[in-house]
């Protein structure tokens, strides 16, 4: 069972976490705040782990700033969602629209009218960022434009990143450094995502019989170690842009750059911050999901008595500079049935004293108990009376 500290009063919970609350604004808000390295000529960056979202390096991480063609990142990863979900199949055919055809920047080439393979536009659409195959995915799954861009804004809020997109392309949409790198830790866990990301030089052929090159993009994926991902984007007034996904130490690190001088220092920043940020750190797992958190807790008015809480999801924490965090359980003292399997009973949160931060992950039963009825208390007393 794991070790902490076991809060049962509500009063007490609400009072500790406009505490904690208060305490996160007032601390620093990166982790590794002495992590330095040279970022060259780029208006933000930042380096975060994918999975708890902590900061470990940052520039300027927070002012939103253009992205050029990386407005596309939304719409692509609603997308790709859709196909790791299986509502769309990479087999399944699709039409370009107008509208579709026509986005510019990045392109794949795709005539209005033209039908595609699903697989085949998400191919172009990760390698080279391609406007024309992210715009007419987004309306496959979706329906429609309406339909996409209500989708793609409800999935930005789910990521963390509350601001409104007005259109599939993305137009006009600015995003800082640190939102960058959610979308990114996003897109890491997409399995289609990935998949495409490691093609380097590939191809696909138009219905007309005509073929476009697809070379990625991500120059880092055979000079850097441990990239297994990454997007960018580029244009004269956000010019070179970039949001990378690296391996290190058992843990993903996303690296965002906003705004360098070129393309060289774009790539340059993402791996120096990166190699400086996974030196610098130590990094912990001292749960992981389906682990037993709390054992045998009391569930009142069901046909068994006890029931355990388990971790929702692993928690992966970035330890620097000795700053270890002390955990904090967030849970009832008794539970009334019926209780079931998966919902959410509480949460686990590992608390850093130096920076503030605050990392964790729910609680959750790990089995159902239902409601006693007659029947079962006459069978409860009958055992009791037999055992007598």
């Amino acid at each position: 069972m794991h070790t902490g500290v076991f809060y049962m009063k509500k009063c007490f919970l609400s009072m500790l976490t406009i505490a904690l609350c208060a305490a996160m604004l007032a601390c620093p808000a990166a982790l590794a705040e002495g992590v330095t390295a040279e970022t060259g000529q780029v208006k933000a960056a930042i380096v975060t782990e994918a999975q708890s979202g902590q900061r470990i390096f940052e520039k300027n991480a927070e002012e939103r700033l253009n992205l050029g063609g990386l407005v596309r990142l939304p719409a692509l990863l609603y997308a790709l969602e859709c196909m790791d979900s299986g509502k769309l199949a990479a087999d399944e055919n699709i039409v370009v629209s107008p509208e579709a055809a026509s986005v510019g920047g990045a392109t794949a080439f795709l005539k209005a009218g033209e039908t595609i393979k699903a697989g085949t536009a998400m191919k172009a659409a990760v390698m080279i960022t391609a406007g024309d195959a992210t715009f007419a995915l987004a309306e496959a799954c979706a329906g429609g434009q309406d339909a996409a861009v209500k989708a793609i804004n409800e999935l930005m809020q789910d990521a963390g990143v509350y601001i409104e997109v007005s259109s599939i392309d993305g137009k006009g949409l600015m995003l800082s450094a640190e939102e960058l790198a959610k979308l990114g830790a996003r897109l890491a866990k997409s399995g289609t995502y990935k998949q495409y990301s490691a093609l380097y030089l590939d191809e696909i052929q138009h219905e007309n019989g005509t073929r476009t090159e697809l070379v990625n993009q991500n120059k880092l994926i055979k000079s850097l170690d441990g990239c297994f991902a990454g997007s960018t984007g580029s244009s004269s007034e956000a010019q070179y842009c970039g949001v990378f996904m690296v391996k290190r130490k058992g843990a993903v690190f996303i690296a965002a750059v906003i705004g360098a001088a070129d393309s060289k220092t774009r790539f340059s920043c993402a791996s120096k911050t990166i190699e400086a940020s996974a030196a610098a750190v130590s990094i912990k797992t001292p749960v992981k999901k389906g682990d037993k958190v709390v054992e045998n807790v009391s569930v009142s008015g069901g046909i068994t008595k006890n029931v355990n809480l388990v971790a929702a999801e692993d928690v992966t924490l970035i330890v620097w500079n000795g700053d270890e965090p002390r955990s904090v359980i967030n849970a009832e003292e008794a539970y009334a049935a019926p209780v079931r399997a998966g919902d959410k009973a509480g949460t686990l949160e590992y608390i850093f004293e130096i920076s503030g931060e605050s990392v964790g992950t729910d609680l959750v039963f790990d089995g159902d108990v239902d409601t006693a009825g007659l029947a079962d208390y006459v069978v409860l007393c009958f055992t009791k009376w037999v055992h007598v």
